[in-house]
């Protein structure tokens, strides 16, 4: 006896494909929360001098850091 060969009905495809995306938006937030906090907290364990050295000040480090954590 020959097997049969089941496909998935369009609306398990679509539903697979929803989870899956938000999956991935998920993911993606969570890893761009986490080079957020690491590079603010980089940025915020130098003193004034260093980062005066580096052209930033303290008022600068969240604004770089999320640049930083979204790539811009």
């Amino acid at each position: 006896m020959a097997a049969q060969i089941v496909r998935p009905s369009h609306a398990a495809t679509q539903e697979r494909g929803f989870l899956a995306s938000i999956f991935g938006r998920f993911t993606g937030s969570f890893a761009e929360y986490r080079r957020f906090n690491r590079t603010r907290n980089e940025l915020d364990s130098l003193t004034d001098r260093e980062l005066a050295d580096i052209g930033l000040n303290r008022a600068d480090i969240d604004n770089v850091a999320w640049r930083c954590a979204h790539r811009r």
